[in-house]
């Protein structure tokens, strides 16, 4: 089997949420043998004004045909889509001239929307692996509309039902995408092997400490460039003078940042960006991972890895999405319940979470399936 790649992410095991789960994607097709193209899209290319013209009557039509022009802003926007177009389709010729039978597409964010249509022109199958529903995240802008979310729902429901197939990070996500008619599967995150040995190890450390039950640090970890996690760390700490007794670490890229939002607090820490070593440092000795978001989409990859690495974590509900019912995992619904679980909740090592193999071979089945 021959397979195209085509993404914004780096495959980066040890990155962001979106370069994890690239990464995950990556290591499934290297163990399978699947030979794949990887193309990565970027902003250094252009087309000429002379291309741009003598192409955008056919494109207009094609993009009319998945999207109805009424949903752009403006003409510009159309226009907009259709250089943007003519650019992802001069990246992708040489692979889509291959006899490479699948497209796998993890960009499906609305500036690329038209991807679908490319792909079929070329006569390839197209699956789709959203990172996550990007019309639900807070504040997320439709290049399409400018609508903001959630409502430009209707625009990603439209392309995503042009392709052959889509695998959701979520078991919510796949489940609303079928209702939609859509042929929807369901591929949960899971570490690479390099990552997870990484994390059993800081469980094995863990293991080796005298733990007590009473929770004295809480740890609140991620980029608060994101949106939903910046967010929800500002929430979180609105309560910190009510939990006077434990320490909250608030750690991750331009965390440091949030400081100048809230002010000074006696058990709250800013550690800001920390290198491997201060981390897993970090990891063997706080008490339980926090996570506050406000409602979003996707799935939090550092979820499983914190049960992986046997440390309980603390959710609100939309937080623990994918994850209810999990062992080691406490969600919350309100402030009271959140201070009770502090409280009153045993903590203890949660197991280590199953490998998602059924579904993995699920999607390499479906891969072998619509190649031939």
């Amino acid at each position: 089997m021959k397979i195209i790649r085509y993404t914004v992410f780096n495959s980066n095991p040890e990155g962001n949420g979106a370069e994890k789960r690239t990464a995950q994607i990556t290591e499934i097709l290297g163990k399978t043998g699947i030979e794949n193209t990887y193309i990565k899209e970027n902003d250094n290319h252009s087309v000429s004004l002379i291309k741009l013209l003598y192409r955008a009557f056919p494109i207009f039509i094609s993009i009319h045909q998945l999207i109805s022009l009424s949903r752009f802003k403006n003409i510009r926007k159309i226009f907009k889509a259709i250089k943007n177009y003519l650019i992802s389709e001069s990246v992708l010729l040489k692979p889509l001239q291959s006899d490479a039978g699948v497209l796998l597409w993890e960009c499906t964010r609305s500036a690329y929307f038209y991807t679908p249509i490319i792909a079929g022109k070329y006569h390839k199958k197209i699956i789709a692996l959203p990172h996550n529903l990007e019309s639900f995240v807070p504040l997320q802008q439709s290049t399409i509309s400018l609508k903001y979310s959630p409502n430009w729902f209707n625009e990603e429901i439209a392309y995503l039902s042009k392709c052959d197939a889509v695998m959701c990070i979520s078991k919510e996500e796949t489940n609303l995408l079928s209702l939609f008619g859509i042929n929807a599967f369901y591929l949960p995150y899971y570490p690479t092997q390099e990552v997870e040995n990484w994390l059993l190890s800081i469980r094995e450390n863990r293991l080796k400490k005298n733990t007590s039950n009473v929770v004295k640090s809480i740890l609140m970890l991620g980029s608060a460039d994101n949106q939903p996690t910046r967010l929800g760390m500002l929430d979180r700490l609105k309560l910190a003078q009510k939990t006077p007794d434990i320490k909250i670490i608030i750690a991750g890229y331009n965390t440091e940042n949030i400081k100048n939002e809230i002010g000074n607090s006696e058990n709250v820490e800013f550690w800001g960006s920390l290198e491997i070593n201060k981390l897993k440092n970090l990891l063997e000795n706080i008490d339980i991972l926090l996570i506050h978001q406000p409602p979003t989409s996707g799935a939090l990859t550092k979820i499983s890895e914190m049960l992986i690495a046997g440390i309980p974590v603390l959710a609100n509900f939309s937080s623990a999405r994918n994850y209810y019912n999990i062992e080691g995992v406490y969600v919350y619904q309100n402030d009271n319940e959140y201070l009770q679980l502090l409280e009153n909740i045993g903590w203890q090592v949660p197991p280590v979470p199953d490998k998602p193999i059924n579904e993995i071979n699920n999607f390499i089945k479906m891969i072998d399936q619509i190649c031939n």
